[in-house]
């Protein structure tokens, strides 16, 4: 995979050799991590499709912007859709993970005719009738309005070797706060908070492309029953659930997951 930094929006990200013969990969990281959260994806995918592995505004090799209005859900997707016009991108797959399936759901409704299908990783649909995010929403959005007060560097930051947390969990701390610090808490709170005021959960019925939905039984940052309650909605939907794991399969059960979702393009896309 190469390296790349897309100036004109600090964006930074990784391609392979492209061959216009082959369908294109958009590979979206979650929340507070990066693309490296693909490395092990990357090796084997990079064989068979084209890749495209961008860090998030904020997140990894990115900058880090220190306005809050810079961080949200429509510029996240700007960034992506002009990176995708600057690899000259007319037709892709989407993947996405945790807090990046919102910016995913609108790209997807912006350009349904681009997309050829849908990878939908530990979606957090449903989330907004959570009693505890409620209370989350309340207390990050305080703390974000807080973080305006002040001045940031927009330095960019580094890429965590997830292959050190082969079992973590959902809340595993020395993951938690080597992933949120490099993002930067302003970056994670400015983008969490934008993520909390946008219900979109109404916009997935009207995504109409092949998808497929992954989800962890013991997910704890969004029950599985909202999982359950995503298929139903979505008219060309299937769901998979991953076994003893969570949230964070992704990066825990790499192998597994890459399997699943091969076979699904595989057999989707022909």
């Amino acid at each position: 995979m190469n390296e790349h930094f897309f100036t004109e929006r600090g964006i930074y990200y990784r391609t392979n050799d492209f061959r216009p013969e082959r369908t294109t990969l958009l590979l979206i990281h979650g929340l507070s991590g990066s693309s490296s959260a693909w490395a092990r994806y990357e090796p084997v995918w990079e064989r068979e499709y084209n890749v495209i592995t961008p860090d998030l505004r904020g997140h990894g090799k990115s900058l880090k912007p220190g306005r809050y209005e810079e961080y949200e859900l429509e510029t996240l997707v700007e960034d992506l859709e002009l990176l995708l016009a600057k690899l000259g991108v007319n037709s892709y797959v989407v993947l996405s993970q945790s807090f990046a399936v919102l910016p995913a759901v609108l790209l997807i409704r912006r350009h349904p005719e681009k997309v050829r299908a849908a990878i939908f990783m530990s979606t957090v649909y449903g989330i907004y009738s959570i009693f505890l995010t409620r209370i989350s929403r309340l207390i990050v959005h305080v703390a974000a309005s807080v973080c305006r007060l002040f001045s940031y560097s927009n330095a960019a930051g580094r890429h965590i070797d997830y292959s050190k947390f082969p079992r973590a969990g959902d809340w595993n701390m020395r993951r938690i706060f080597q992933d949120i610090p490099n993002t930067t808490w302003h970056a994670w709170l400015f983008c969490l908070d934008h993520g909390y005021a946008r219900d979109l959960d109404p916009l997935w019925r009207d995504i109409k492309v092949p998808s497929l939905i992954m989800h962890g039984r013991h997910d704890q940052i969004s029950p599985l029953v909202s999982a359950l309650r995503l298929a139903k909605n979505m008219s060309n939907a299937r769901l998979v659930i991953l076994e003893n794991t969570s949230h964070v399969f992704p990066i825990v059960k790499p192998d597994e997951a890459r399997e699943i979702i091969t076979n699904y393009l595989r057999e989707t896309l022909g």
